[in-house]
């Protein structure tokens, strides 16, 4: 019998590639200023008024940017996400979350990972 020497698959790569948002970033100048906490100091109707035409779309854009990013934070794990997709998908049924939900999350963003290379998951109907 000849030994077959089996390849391995290629994994994608570990870095993410840029999203959409990352790559049409505004420059730094145009940014909000933040605090030394690191939130952003908003401003006024009449700060926003007083600035020019080309500022006020910066800064728009900047908020923009920036609403965009803390909703994708606030999405960034599995459980968050399903939480929210499910007032989409089944508006009518009230989701109850439980322990058992987060922990198969957990779970499945190992098995993505590939922390974890065999799981089964099995659930009652």
């Amino acid at each position: 019998m000849k030994s077959e020497k089996r390849s391995k698959a290629k994994l994608p790569s570990e870095s993410p590639s840029p999203t959409a948002m990352e790559t049409t970033c505004l420059p730094p100048e145009t940014a909000p200023t933040s605090s030394p906490s690191g939130s952003v100091s908003l401003l006024t109707p009449s700060e926003i008024a007083s600035l020019s035409a080309r500022e006020q779309a910066r800064y728009l854009e900047e908020l923009e940017r920036l609403h965009f990013a803390l909703e994708r934070e606030k999405l960034s794990d599995l459980a968050s996400f399903s939480k929210a997709a499910w007032k989409v998908l089944e508006p009518s049924t009230e989701l109850i979350w439980n322990w058992h939900l987060d922990l198969i999350c957990e779970y499945l963003t190992l098995a993505r990972d590939r922390r974890i290379r065999r799981l089964i998951i099995n659930e009652p109907p």
